[in-house]
């Protein structure tokens, strides 16, 4: 089965994520609200889950207009953070009581990123996430996933990079 709304919302953060970057951290909240709702608050409604998940999205959309470095930053880390547990998983490491700590590594690492290579990192994550989502989003054989999951990144990589360099702005990227 097709996740029609996750896969849209995967292949423009792939694409177009760094132009965006809005809906990108407010993605990843709305993800964060539905995974994580549940653990907070215990076995709860639907709606209540997504309701909590629409807003927190919400709030992490406005939160990266309005403060967008620290929007930015809190973006790089949860990120960071769930790219290593996906990885982690996908690979099939065995989880251990340790997990937080190497989810934190993951989500510092997805800071630095941000904050040392600000354009490229959010074209990275953003591309990692988007690929991700659309993995999650559509039936894929396990065979294929790791190609196509690599393959999208490579795509939204190249796709964002061409975009911005390609615009007019500070230090004439206009090539």
């Amino acid at each position: 089965m097709v996740n029609i709304p996750g896969t849209v919302i995967g292949i423009m953060i792939l694409f177009i994520g760094r132009k965006l970057f809005w809906l990108f951290i407010g993605s990843i909240g709305l993800l964060a609200g539905l995974t994580y709702a549940e653990n907070f608050l215990g076995p709860q409604e639907d709606y209540i889950v997504l309701g909590i998940a629409v807003l927190l999205g919400l709030l992490f959309a406005t939160c990266a207009l309005l403060l967008k470095k620290l929007a930015l930053g809190l973006a790089g880390f949860m990120v960071g953070a769930y790219v290593t547990l996906y990885l982690f998983r996908a690979f099939s490491f065995p989880e251990t009581q340790f997990i937080w700590l190497i989810c934190l590594i993951g989500g510092i690492l997805g800071i630095a990123l941000m904050a040392f290579l600000f354009d490229w990192a959010i074209i990275i994550l953003s591309s990692i996430f988007g690929a991700i989502l659309v993995i999650q989003s559509v039936a894929i054989a396990p065979h294929i996933m790791p190609w196509a999951f690599f393959g999208m990144i490579i795509l939204g990589c190249a796709a964002q990079a061409r975009i911005m360099y390609t615009e007019p702005g500070m230090g004439g990227r206009r090539r």
